[in-house]
Parts: structure tokens; sequence; C-alpha cells
């Protein structure tokens, strides 16, 4: 049986889904152009910028997310601003979004064939260096999983993406009303909402997107980096 909570839950997502569809101009200024996720609701959509014809990525607030969610997402992408984080364009708030850009030439990791997953040793330096960057801007990114990690093949750079589970390094979840977490990519104490953000946060993520590889057919040279990577994640545990 679902509780009052549920059911806000529920209304909000049914009003989001139909208040956002393929097609619909927001703000006079941008046409959706299609979801970005499977989600029968999704946060992400490309859209056409009606002024100049660009494309850009649009991104809103979850079901459920607490008030202030939305500009706590623009704080942390303008505090990690960098080569390695997604690039954020403008803040809507009184229409519940922010622009992004958008790479065309860039692929989720989620999304690497078997063949390129000899890739994702050699990226993995990557992948520290930019969540490095933001813990040194004072925020984690919350969320790191390989749907939200973007790998452009034509300059081998990467770039994170969706930071709407970012949090300051030490703000205490004991307060919040809501949070974002992704199942199996957090540890308890996110999962349940207790303590404060911590950069061990993204490096438990990172670790169990690691393991996932531990069954997977790899170069020596790939296992070797991975097993060294993971030896370095389990001191900054």
């Amino acid at each position: 049986m679902m509780n009052s909570n549920d059911l806000r839950m529920v209304a909000e997502a049914l009003a989001m889904q139909e208040s956002w569809q393929v097609g619909k101009v927001l703000d006079r200024k941008y046409e959706l152009t299609r979801p970005l996720s499977s989600k029968p609701v999704a946060n992400s959509y490309l859209a056409t910028e009606l002024e100049t014809g660009d494309s850009v990525v649009l991104r809103r607030c979850p079901p459920g997310a607490e008030r202030g969610s939305l500009e706590r997402e623009w704080e942390a992408l303008e505090a990690c601003k960098g080569d390695c984080v997604q690039e954020a364009l403008s803040l809507y708030p009184a229409t519940g979004f922010l622009s992004l850009t958008f790479y065309p030439n860039a692929t989720p990791l989620i999304d690497l064939t078997p063949e390129q997953v000899d890739a994702f040793p050699i990226l993995l330096p990557k992948i520290l260096k930019a969540l490095s960057h933001c813990h040194k801007a004072g925020w984690i990114h919350g969320d790191i999983k390989p749907s939200n990690v973007l790998w452009d093949h034509d300059s081998n750079s990467i770039r994170l993406i969706d930071f709407g589970a970012a949090m300051p390094i030490g703000l205490s979840r004991k307060n919040l009303a809501s949070w974002h977490m992704s199942t199996g990519f957090s540890p308890e104490s996110q999962s349940s909402g207790e303590g404060a953000a911590h950069p061990s946060d993204d490096w438990f993520a990172l670790i169990r997107w690691i393991r996932q590889l531990d069954n997977i057919d790899v170069s020596e040279t790939s296992r070797h980096n991975l097993d060294r990577t993971l030896a370095w994640l389990s001191t900054q545990m």
C-alpha cells in the first residue's frame, strides 16, 4: 500500500511526463527533440535552440526532488567547471530546468561494445582526475556509474555528466527531505541518507564499477591497470 509520499511522487511523475513531450517548446526558446534516457519519465532531453538551431541538453529535477536541488546542481556544475565536466549554459529556475552543452561525438561508457571494453582501463586515469578535480572544488559527484561518463572518441577525453546527486563535501544528509543515489553504486550511508557527503562516496561507486569487469575478458595490461587502480582506491576509503 502506498503512503502519502509515494502518492505524491507518482502524481509528480505523471505531471512531469505530461509537461515534457517531444515537440514541446519550453520558454519559447527550446524545442524538445528526444529523451536521453529510457526511463518512463526522463530527466534529460536533447533539445533544439530555436534561434540558432543548435542542439543542447535540458535537465530537470526528478520526481520527489527537494526544493532547491536544481539550483544545487547548477552550483555544482559552476564550481566544478572544466574540460572534464559537462558545461552548464543557463539556469531557468522559474520553469525548472537548466541547459547544458551537447557533445555529439561523445558516447556514455555504458554503451561500450565488447570490442571497446579495453578502452575503459585506459580512460580510468582521466576519470580519477575528473573526480579529484571536483573534490578539490569542494563537491562530490554523487552518482558515478557508466551512464554518467561520456567518452569523446575523437579527442579520447571524458566528461562527467548528470550532477543531480552532487553535494558539497561535508554536507549532512540528515536534514535533507530527499536525495539521489543509484542502487549498487552507493555506500550504505548514502543509500540510507546518513552521514555527510564525502569523496569516498565517489570512490566507492568507482570500485563497484570496476568490480563489474571482474569476469570480463580483457588484456593482461588492462587487468593490471584495473588492479592497480583498485589498490589505490582502497586507500581512499
